[in-house]
């Protein structure tokens, strides 16, 4: 199953396409109506119906096909890390950045069971990036020096300048927010301190000046 492109190399949230959600029926027309009998060919033909409408834009669609594919079962750890993967990117493309993570989690776990080191890096690039724009900086340069050190380590030239270019931006986006509070401080300083001033001047008694 080919991976959709990863949240880890977007540098934002796309919309997804307004659609309405799939029908019951659409869905059971794959999935045979089943949930959880380990049915590896229902479940991976129901993943790549929900990755050709990722592809196609319509990114809610998909994640209902994806999670049919789920409740279908596999016991294919390859292709559930390629759901798992794609639905985190599918809700980083949503905006729900809760569940973008949640997901890039279960994939992350499921590369180190595995002990897929690549499937590892690809996780905490997507991991890294969606927690980026969750504002959580400290785990996201975390997320993104453990990609980044893992295609070092196998010499993947495309992943580390992937890497490189997330990190880049997890710094670049934490430069900004503090920027952003160090504006706010300051303001609020001023703010703070003229008005400590005008109610100093304001309960004072002007001291007469000697007459000569």
């Amino acid at each position: 199953m080919d991976l959709a492109t990863p949240a880890s190399s977007a540098a934002g949230a796309a919309p997804a396409a307004a659609s309405s959600s799939p029908s019951a029926a659409s869905v059971a027309s794959i999935g045979g109506g089943g949930g959880g009998s380990g049915d590896n060919d229902t479940c991976l033909q129901l993943a790549l119906e929900g990755e050709k409408l990722c592809k196609g834009g319509n990114c809610r669609d998909g994640v209902a096909f994806f999670e049919a594919a789920l409740q279908a079962g596999t016991d294919d750890f390859r292709t559930l890390s390629a759901i798992y993967s794609q639905l985190g990117n599918a809700y980083f493309y949503m905006g729900d950045y809760v569940k973008a993570m949640q997901y890039h989690k279960h994939d992350l776990t499921l590369a180190r069971t595995m002990g897929d080191r690549l499937g590892e890096a690809k996780a905490s690039g997507n991991l890294g990036n969606t927690l980026k724009v969750m504002g959580k900086f400290e785990e996201a340069v975390i997320c993104c020096r453990r990609h980044l050190e893992i295609c070092q380590e196998h010499g993947d030239r495309v992943g580390e300048g992937r890497a490189l270019y997330n990190l880049g931006n997890v710094y670049h986006a934490k430069g900004k927010h503090i920027g952003r509070l160090g504006h706010q401080v300051i303001r609020k300083f001023i703010a703070v301190h003229t008005y400590d001033l005008r109610s100093f001047f304001a309960c004072r008694t002007p001291a007469s000046f000697p007459t000569t």
